[in-house]
């Protein structure tokens, strides 16, 4: 059995060395020169219409089959493959197919095929119009205000998509632009929102382009009724007087803040005896002054004038 083995590995070794040295290049020559197949991805670039918009959304990547020898396709390279490129110009609505021979490979390679196998390709006439900007609040401002105005610069801009599309918008919109808690006027920059599909401005910028938007906030305004405040006679020193009616409504207008701050207690109703008394005894018409309203509050007194009769 020794001998055996000996003879298989270790007779005419050199004879042996040689064979399986022959073998190998002949095993690895074959196996190169065999075609086998390969996938690589291959760009698509669409070169546009001036007077069509391209409403489909065909792939940017297609994927490409090479068949050849596997020496050749271990040294190419994805990046050596050339951009599809296709002209929209030049072509119908409907299933665009890619045909191999469209691609361009080195000597030795042949495309055998697309995957997706077709594009589907549609248009739409290309229109364009200038669109005014609306500006989108979000919140409320601060208790006791209120948003005045609003004021969006650029005011308009220009779109450009599908007639379809761009023929079914009256105004743009910005993102929403929060007023919570505001108290005084203010500017920011903000977002438009989002355009519908294949809608672009027409300078080329993306949608997110920030217009300025200044916001005034003013005091919000209110009135309020306070009814049973008593009419007082001063500065009387010979005479007594009797008011009628004795009490009168006031209603107070201004600025909500301040008018929440007047009561009852806060006002009164007042009526000067010191010129009276220089009339005489007898029945006076007087229209009352009101003090203690606070700055920028204004009253309306409810009858504005009693009568005073003075003893």
């Amino acid at each position: 059995m020794k001998r055996l083995l000996r003879a298989l590995f270790v007779d005419n070794a050199p004879l042996k060395a040689v064979s399986m040295a022959l073998a190998l290049t002949l095993f690895t020559l074959v196996h190169a020169e065999r075609d086998t197949q390969a996938g690589f991805n291959v760009p698509v670039v669409y070169e546009l219409s001036p007077d069509r918009v391209l409403t489909s959304d065909p792939p940017g990547v297609v994927h490409l089959v090479v068949r050849g020898p596997w020496t050749k396709l271990r040294q190419f390279d994805e990046s050596q493959l050339a951009p599809l490129e296709i002209d929209l110009a030049r072509v119908a609505e409907g299933d665009l197919h890619l045909e191999p021979d469209m691609v361009k490979l080195p000597p030795g390679l042949t495309a055998v095929e697309f995957s997706p196998p077709t594009l589907r390709i549609a248009f739409q006439a290309r229109e364009t119009r200038s669109l005014p900007i609306l500006t989108t609040l979000d919140g409320v401002p601060a208790h006791g205000y209120h948003v005045e105005s609003t004021q969006v610069t650029p005011a308009a801009v220009d779109v450009v998509g599908p007639k379809e599309a761009v023929d079914a918008l009256s105004q743009l919109a910005t993102a929403p632009l929060s007023v919570a808690g505001r108290s005084e006027d203010f500017k920011a920059a903000i977002g438009l929102a989002m355009l519908p599909p294949h809608v672009t401005l027409v300078d080329g910028a993306p949608a997110v382009t920030a217009v300025t938007v200044a916001v005034a906030i003013t005091p919000e305004l209110a009135e309020r009724d306070i009814a049973g405040v008593s009419v007082q006679v001063t500065n009387l020193k010979h005479l007594e007087a009797t008011v009628n009616p004795p009490i009168v409504l006031l209603q107070v207008h201004g600025e909500e803040l301040r008018t929440e701050q007047v009561t009852p207690a806060s006002l009164t109703a007042e009526i000067d005896g010191a010129g009276l008394e220089a009339l005489g005894p007898g029945d006076h018409l007087v229209s009352p002054t009101v003090a203690g309203l606070p700055p920028g509050v204004a009253v309306v007194i409810e009858p504005p004038t009693v009568t005073v009769t003075l003893r």
